[in-house]
């Protein structure tokens, strides 16, 4: 239940970034806490899914789904951020792309690997 709260405001908050249009060195650091913060859960999480007799387990698909999102509004932050030749520590982008390409070989919907 914890989890669910905290992934819906999450959630909210990534949109809310992305409504404001905040792509700052602060909106980066955000959204490179949710991942890593959906990352644990979808670790910690998986053996809890959700199922018709219990719905209110963990569903791997919306947490990865919101975790593709936050990985592509971030690649589009350092991107821009390197056009306009914008000071942004980007201290963390080798590790979030090299999440992004680890994400693209799991075996969840369109990139499943057979």
């Amino acid at each position: 239940v914890k989890s669910k709260f905290l992934w819906d405001r999450l959630r909210s908050v990534r949109q809310d970034l992305s409504l404001q249009q905040m792509y700052d060195a602060f909106a980066a650091s955000a959204l490179q806490q949710m991942v890593r913060y959906a990352i644990i859960s979808e670790h910690e999480l998986c053996e809890d899914a959700a199922t018709a007799i219990s719905p209110d387990g963990h569903n791997s698909h919306l947490n990865v789904e919101q975790l593709t999102k936050t990985l592509t509004t971030l690649r589009h932050i350092y991107d821009d951020h390197r056009a306009k030749q914008q000071a942004l520590p980007l201290d963390h982008e080798a590790e979030m792309f090299a999440l992004q390409l680890l994400l693209r070989i799991d075996s969840h919907g369109r990139y499943s690997v057979s």
